[in-house]
């Protein structure tokens, strides 16, 4: 849905949906681990691809829930402790503008 308003290609809307999708204060230190660890936000990406596939809210709180449980399982100091990683509210706020922005074209 965001490639349709953004006009790019899904792997240019993936990128676009980590950025917006993170704590702002995580910016700086995802920059970074972009660079040198990318693997870092395998996670992130993971919830973003499944975010893409939802079909409506409840499909996307299911993965936002299975994201904030893996993390739970799997707690890393800087991922999971400073939140160096994608908001799960934020993406849901993003799906919701989504939608309503095609409701309204």
């Amino acid at each position: 849905m965001i490639c349709k308003f953004s006009q790019c290609t899904p792997e240019q809307a993936k990128k676009r949906l980590f950025w917006r999708g993170l704590h702002r204060r995580a910016w700086p230190f995802a920059a970074v681990l972009v660079l040198f660890r990318p693997r870092f936000f395998t996670l992130d990406y993971q919830l973003i691809d499944e975010a893409a596939g939802a079909a409506n809210i409840n499909e996307l709180v299911m993965a936002v829930n299975g994201y904030l449980q893996d993390c739970a399982t799997t707690r890393r100091f800087l991922h999971d402790d400073l939140r160096i990683r994608v908001s799960g509210k934020r993406l849901i706020s993003l799906f919701k503008q989504a939608k309503a922005r095609a409701r309204a074209s």
